[in-house]
């Protein structure tokens, strides 16, 4: 049974509290917890958000599609709870984090099958949009710079997801540091692998943020929890990540003027005709075949890129 303080009694320490609140709706959704359409939904957390009936009766979450998209409302609705606490910039993070969240159940909408988070939100879309559209012009925005790709986002919910095993395993049990120094060395290799992948992602920039954003929320911790016999691993690349942005958009550059005078992606080139050639279209132009050879009287017929 997970901790169900109120909100207001966890705030103390919002990155644990944040935490907590996704292994929450995880546990919830998991693959082995889902409960079944003639299962009683009551003691779920995320009932309330289930799409209403169209006769009005009250809603029901029969699919899986139905489940992980009220559980993004329940997901929103408690970081956004947190909100009267936090700063500006802590509350578009949480909205960053429950997208994270939300991308990491493309495999658990149909069992068996793949769907991408674009089908996610046309699920939310459909089914859900009464209690959707309270957060569908923040969630819009914030996805539509989120645009890394299905690969990129689920990547990037693993180092979330590890930063919030590591916060959680300290909060449990601060008395063996060699416990959760693992945990930190494997969040510090995971985010390492994670900046290297920077140059192959579409939004290069806005994925570099959010690892800072993460990078951010580790030393955080790392401050807050120092300890001289137990030394956190650090967090390295975020410049290594804006470097390898700046050398993708440099590439991109000069491959866009090498492009100049380019024609369907292809150089145009003038190509000479050969003897073979030039005599069939002198024939056909009724001039008669002729014996002149390229370059004759020091004239230059080389091919050249216009």
């Amino acid at each position: 049974m997970t901790n169900c303080l109120p909100i207001e009694n966890q705030i103390q320490h919002n990155d644990f509290n944040v935490c907590s609140i996704i292994k929450r709706i995880d546990d919830s959704l998991s693959r082995d917890k889902l409960p079944t359409e003639n299962e009683c939904l009551n003691d779920v957390l995320y009932t309330a958000y289930c799409p209403t009936k169209k006769d009005g009766q009250k809603g029901q979450c029969v699919t899986n599609g139905d489940k992980i998209s009220a559980g993004f409302i329940w997901l929103l609705t408690m970081l956004e709870a947190l909100n009267e606490e936090c700063s500006e910039n802590e509350k578009d993070h949480y909205f960053e984090y429950a997208i994270l969240w939300l991308s990491s159940k493309s495999n658990i909408i149909n069992p068996g099958s793949y769907v991408s988070i674009d089908g996610i939100y046309n699920i939310l879309e459909i089914n859900n949009s009464f209690w959707y559209n309270q957060f569908r012009d923040k969630v819009n925005k914030k996805k539509k710079s989120m645009n890394f790709g299905d690969y990129h986002m689920c990547n990037l919910y693993k180092l979330l997801n590890e930063l919030c095993t590591l916060i959680t395993k300290y909060n449990q049990d601060r008395s063996n540091p060699e416990a959760y120094l693992e945990y930190a060395n494997k969040c510090a290799e995971t985010y390492k692998n994670l900046v290297t992948k920077a140059s192959a992602v579409k939004n290069c920039d806005s994925y570099c943020d959010v690892l800072s954003t993460l990078k951010s929320e580790y030393d955080k911790f790392k401050e807050e929890n120092k300890d001289p016999e137990c030394q956190l691993p650090e967090f390295n690349g975020i410049e290594s990540c804006k470097d390898l942005c700046k050398q993708k958009k440099q590439k991109e550059e000069n491959d866009k003027g090498l492009g100049d005078g380019l024609v369907d992606g292809k150089v145009e080139i003038d190509v000479v005709p050969d003897d073979n050639q030039r005599n069939q279209e002198e024939s056909r132009s009724g001039q008669g075949a002729t014996n002149s050879v390229p370059g004759e009287n020091g004239a230059q017929n080389t091919p050249g890129i216009t």
